[in-house]
């Protein structure tokens, strides 16, 4: 439920200096709403707060639930229009999500209360893919409880409500679970057929979690044929997408099923294998059901290999999790493998009793009158459809005999008064206001579904700004974090009066940065260049920025080839904590520069030093390697450099030389950067920085820009 946006906007406030973890989205949700005085927007931020802690916190999830309830009741009398439907659909939404933690905690009565509760409010938001799926919700829990006739009731509700909104999902969810009634009563073809129309509505919208589905459930069909290779086939191809999608729950009833197939192909290393993993991945998801159905396997399995002890406590746990949840397909399957365990142990007074169980839950799941059901509810849901197509050709041959009779009415007025005329003028007019009342009609009905997609648009805009409006926030206030990392101008006027640094970001965050730091009475400048630009560009600054200040303040590197050597060291150590390779860095030109001895010590990765003097320019070249994972990589080289007075030192990154622009819309080129500076360099240093700005400007006209720009330019004052 947490969108992409928020985990980003996590990621970034909370990135200096490790990456965030679970908890910090939490916290910076928790500071967005200290800061939020709307009442919808609180709202909406405490619905994500709720979800944010479902997984590691449900009881803290239970409570923030309930206050987005309360507060959403006290503020609706407050709202009209899209604003009250919002806070409806929070509400919904909210008391939804009380019924899946009371599903978690195996209390399935309650569950139905809320969701039934949740549907009044979905009805008053105007959201009705939301109130299919509490219709759905709700069926499911009486289809587990062998209610089968009012799980159908919801199941059918349901699917009316996703056709008419065009839900494909939700439609392919409905056919899926009248496919698995259909399989509960014993047509197995009619199942079949069902679930492969559920999978074609799947396809539609490429629904990987409802395809894994039905790839399970077919798997399910073809093993209760005998079928156990098409069965394995299916079942891999569910599990394959499950794998990638981390879905513990299912994945653990995949693995059982697979188990199972394997079990009655008599590979037993392969089905020991997998029932292991069923119970291991429902007691990752702590689902109940699924952990009573891999419990059931495991004991039928240990029950095939006579560890009769070992099977028998398997079962009586998986019937435990089963009677709390209520579920009598569930009761019927443990009481089964617990009673054939007690008839091989020879207690056959438990064997009977837990056999007198499964033939109560086999008799309610198997009663004709439930199978009778299903096919009546089928047939309801078909006639319906016909009844309405029905009810429109009566209207409209009735609108058609009332046509004609009128006409017939005109024609003989027109014959008894005589006059041709008139009848033809009679017909003319009949026509004409014929004509008329269609063409308004459908000018009715043409306004009608303006203001409604109008409506819709109006909508989706108003949600898209709130959208914007939240990650153009979250960037400002990375933008705010990225500022406080770089030295501040006080400072670098402080240390280096006669300097200018030139610093235009293509986005709101960049990649680019510079750096300053004092040291043992040396100045130790830099310009760097990290991987990318905006968001990805500044996540990795802050990293290379971070192993900067480490190098000289914890691991005391004062040569410019040694700072870098043990930057590089402190970035390759931090991405490779990374499950997947990292192979971001940075290129960048540093400089140490001691006044007293009017020496100027210089290392660079990939970008160049330029000094101007006495009108000519000097380049020093840099190592042409970065700062980060390098096949090859070498020790940077440190150069001594001697200065002379108003020598005028120059670093800086690619984005000015690679600006696209002019008249035939090519890149500026370094050729014409020394050009440019060697026409400046004799002006004072912000002039300097006034003067790059403006060629910038002129040169790139209307294009965009197309990476960041940072020169550092200091002046050698003697």
């Amino acid at each position: 439920m947490k969108t992409w946006i928020a985990i980003l906007v996590s990621f970034i406030t909370c990135f200096f200096p490790l990456f965030a973890q679970e908890q910090n989205a939490i916290d910076s949700l928790q500071k967005e709403l200290d800061k939020a005085e709307i009442d919808t927007l609180r709202i909406s931020i405490m619905s994500e707060l709720a979800d944010a802690w479902y997984a590691s916190d449900p009881e803290q999830s239970l409570r923030i639930n309930n206050e987005v309830i309360r507060l959403a009741d006290e503020a609706i009398p407050k709202y009209s229009g899209k604003g009250r439907e919002r806070l409806y659909l929070y509400k919904a939404a909210s008391i939804n999500n009380l019924g899946i933690l009371a599903m978690d905690r195996g209390e399935v009565m309650k569950a139905i209360e809320y969701y039934e509760q949740s549907i009044p409010a979905f009805e008053e938001s105007g959201y009705h893919l939301f109130l299919a799926k509490s219709y759905n919700n709700i069926g499911f829990v009486y289809e587990n409880q062998g209610d089968i006739e009012r799980g159908l009731e919801y199941y059918f509700k349901s699917l009316k409500l996703r056709e008419t909104i065009n839900d494909y999902s939700g439609i392919g969810e409905s056919y899926n679970n009248i496919a698995y009634i259909y399989q509960a009563q014993g047509d197995l073809k009619k199942s079949l057929e069902t679930f492969m129309m559920a999978l074609t509505f799947f396809e539609k919208v490429n629904d990987q979690i409802g395809i894994a589905l039905i790839y399970n459930n077919v798997g399910g069909i073809y093993k209760k044929t005998g079928e156990y290779r098409k069965a394995l086939e299916h079942y891999q191809k569910s599990s394959a997408i499950r794998k990638k999608l981390e879905d513990h729950k299912t994945l653990s009833s995949v693995y059982g099923n697979i188990g199972d197939t394997y079990r009655k192909l008599g590979i037993k290393d392969s089905a020991k294998f997998y029932f292991e993993h069923s119970l291991r991945e429902a007691k990752i998801a702590n689902n109940k059901s699924r952990m009573a159905s891999a419990a059931d396997h495991m004991a039928i399995f240990l029950y095939d290999e006579g560890d009769l002890s070992s099977a028998l406590k398997y079962a009586e746990e998986g019937l435990k999790l089963s009677i709390e949840l209520g579920f009598p397909e569930r009761m019927r399957e443990s009481y089964e493998t617990v009673s054939l365990i007690y008839e091989k142990k020879g207690d056959y007074k438990q064997a009977f009793l837990a056999y007198k169980g499964f033939k109560e839950m086999s008799d309610s799941l198997l009663s004709d009158e439930t199978k009778q059901e299903a096919i009546k509810q089928q047939m309801k849901y078909s006639f319906d459809k016909r009844e309405l197509e029905i009810t429109k050709e009566k209207e409209k041959s009735e609108l058609e005999h009332e046509a004609e009779v009128k006409q017939q009415r005109m024609i003989i007025y027109s014959s008894v008064a005589g006059l041709l005329i008139v009848l033809v003028f009679s017909f003319f007019l009949y026509n004409r206001f014929r004509v008329t009342r269609q063409q308004k009609a459908i000018i009715e009905k043409q306004k009608n579904i303006v203001e409604e997609q109008k409506e819709m648009v109006e909508l989706q805009k108003e949600m898209v700004d709130e959208k914007n409006k939240e990650i153009t926030d979250s960037i400002n206030y990375a933008k705010r974090i990225q500022q406080a990392i770089l030295p501040p101008a006080r400072l670098i006027k402080q240390f280096l009066p006669q300097s200018f640094v030139y610093y235009q970001p293509k986005d709101i965050v960049a990649g680019d940065f510079y750096w300053l730091e004092a040291s043992n009475g040396n100045i130790v400048f830099a310009a760097a260049d990290c991987t990318g630009h905006g968001v990805p560009g500044a996540m990795v600054s802050v990293v290379c920025h971070n192993a900067l200040n480490r190098s000289v303040r914890e691991f005391r590197q004062d040569e410019p080839g040694k700072i870098l050597d043990k930057t590089r060291d402190l970035v390759i150590e931090t991405f490779e904590k990374s499950d997947q390779e990292v192979k971001d860095g940075m290129d960048i030109s540093l400089c140490k520069l001691n006044q007293q001895t009017s020496e100027l010590q210089w290392s660079g990765a990939n970008n160049p030093l330029w000094i101007i003097r006495n009108n000519s320019l000097i380049e020093y070249k840099a190592d042409k390697q970065p700062i980060g994972k390098f096949e090859n990589a070498r020790p940077f080289t440190t150069h001594s450099v001697p200065l002379e007075k108003n020598d005028m030192i120059y670093i800086f990154t690619d984005g000015y030389a690679d600006q696209f622009g002019g008249e035939k819309g090519k890149k500026f080129k370094y050729k014409q950067l020394q050009e440019l500076l060697l026409s400046i360099a004799h002006l004072e240093p912000e002039t300097q920085k006034q003067m790059l700005e403006a060629a910038l400007g002129n040169w790139k006209g209307n294009l965009e820009q197309v990476d960041d720009v940072c020169i550092f330019g200091v002046r050698f004052a003697g």
